[in-house]
């Protein structure tokens, strides 16, 4: 069940991927949201739930099997600093505001309708008060997550995907070079450099009790699995960071990838499990193992992966038969906790009487898929 490892090969660059004139039809959702509102301030952190809605976005379809959240945790002493809050934008139909949330989230059903493709994009830097380059970079992760569900979707099995996944992200950068670059020139032009992470799960149902995943992850965005009925809990592919020193950054597309910057991964599991993709805030204030090293030639990576005894705690109280967003919702729930309390801490032990002007948070991207019905 471990992620494989793949070496670069051949690639045919007439091989696209994207021709199936019905793809459209095969969408659940593809959506990033953006917007900024000011001057909240540390000790008024009621805002900051799920259910408000100028914080945080959920994504339904009518049989609950597909659900996505975006959203944002930031909070600061500094009054300065720009906020988020939400308008409706779809990137597709260029409804495009100034925007600050960057993650991206992409969901559609397989050509035979016998499983589906959840993809999840955090666009890389940005948050420096430039509302053009915070657009550009999430209509970027966007874009990218689009076009790697449109091709994931294409192949007839799981296993010929899983052969072609290092073809599926040259083709999917290749169109991040010359398509969006095109496309949005003359406006993005002074941001075109821009760069993503990209997590992807392509999950296949059988006849049996199984479904086959396979899929890849580039950065430290993570792939996960929980499973309600026996209240196991897997990490498919962890995050992985590049260890500079003292350094540590995540892989990102269009960059060239070096060797152990992509994981691979294919595998066999319970067909009651709920498969999530998951932008590196989520991960980060929730509970992991301890983090563990991997080298590949001269590079070291850093992997780290949730705690599977403590996500089930999180999880194993929801009964089986709720809606995936409901899942979605104890996962965040869980990390705004986390969060608010980590700057609580911080301004706490700052002393008193001072100009204190803390900043934390970033956004978030969660989106799933389980094979219904439940």
């Amino acid at each position: 069940m471990g992620h494989t490892q793949s070496r670069a090969k051949p690639v045919d660059r007439q091989n696209k991927f994207f021709k199936a004139p019905d793809r459209k039809e095969a969408k659940i959702f593809s959506q990033y949201h953006v917007g900024t509102i000011s001057n909240p301030k540390v000790s008024e952190l009621d805002d900051l739930t799920i259910e408000n809605a100028n914080r945080f976005k959920l994504f339904t379809e009518p049989d609950h099997n597909y659900a996505g959240m975006l959203g944002d945790t930031y909070k600061t002493t500094n009054p300065r600093r720009l906020m988020t809050a939400y308008q409706n934008g779809d990137y597709e139909n260029g409804e495009l505001k100034p925007a600050h949330v960057l993650d991206a989230i992409y969901a559609c059903r397989l050509n035979d309708d016998k499983g589906s493709v959840i993809v999840v994009a955090d666009g890389c830097a940005g948050h420096h008060d430039d509302e053009l380059q915070d657009e550009a970079i999430a209509y970027l992760a966007g874009y990218a997550a689009k076009r790697t569900g449109q091709a994931m979707r294409q192949f007839a099995s799981n296993n010929e995907a899983y052969i072609h996944l290092t073809m599926v992200i040259k083709t999917v950068i290749d169109y991040m070079q010359t398509g969006f670059r095109q496309k949005k020139e003359g406006k993005f032009a002074p941001f075109i450099s821009e760069k993503t992470t990209l997590a992807c799960a392509r999950v296949e149902l059988h006849d049996d009790d199984n479904i086959d995943i396979t899929g890849f992850n580039i950065g430290d965005t993570m792939i996960v699995g929980w499973n309600p009925k026996t209240h196991q809990f897997v990490t498919l592919s962890p995050a992985r960071t590049i260890v500079d020193g003292r350094m540590k950054y995540p892989a990102c597309i269009p960059n060239e990838l070096h060797e152990g910057e992509m994981q691979v991964f294919q595998t066999k599991l319970s067909k009651d499990l709920i498969i999530f993709g998951l932008t590196d805030f989520v991960i980060s204030h929730l509970p992991t193992n301890e983090p563990k090293n991997q080298i590949y030639g001269q590079r070291v990576y850093e992997d780290v992966e949730l705690n599977p005894e403590k996500m089930a705690a999180i999880l194993k109280d929801i009964d089986p038969s709720e809606p995936v967003e409901t899942f979605i919702n104890a996962i965040v729930s869980a990390c705004i906790e986390s969060s608010k309390q980590a700057i609580t801490d911080k301004f706490a032990n700052s002393g008193s009487g001072k100009d204190i002007r803390h900043t934390d948070g970033d956004d978030v991207g969660v989106v799933a898929y389980r094979n219904g019905p439940r």
